[in-house]
């Protein structure tokens, strides 16, 4: 069975800043900014330079930390590293019971 994850509302907080992202904010019936900006970079650098900027990049990674910390294989995983890290209690007796994620960067909550 496939399961499909809605991405549109869901938003990663910049630790530094507080500020709040939505990676996946616009229709998904085409590539969402980052990737569409990553592929005018790869493809056409020299042209496009200016879109290889630091928000771009900030924008793909809270992309990826969205995709993990949803990913039932992956959310598991990063609640623990959490938890052993910040000192937080995120799991107990292998459960998550939290549900804050959080990273360097990001933090994560459903």
């Amino acid at each position: 069975m496939i399961k499909i994850y809605k991405l549109d509302n869901e938003t990663i907080i910049l630790m530094r800043t507080d500020n709040i992202l939505k990676p996946f904010n616009e229709s998904m019936k085409s590539a969402p900014n980052f990737w569409k900006f990553f592929d005018k970079v790869k493809h056409n650098g020299f042209y496009n330079k200016e879109l290889g900027n630091l928000y771009n990049v900030i924008e793909s990674l809270s992309a990826l930390f969205l995709l993990n910390c949803i990913h039932n294989d992956t959310k598991k995983i990063l609640a623990e590293e959490s938890s052993r890290k910040k000192g937080i209690r995120i799991m107990q007796n292998g459960k998550i019971i939290d549900n804050i994620i959080r990273s360097e960067l990001f933090e994560f909550k459903r």
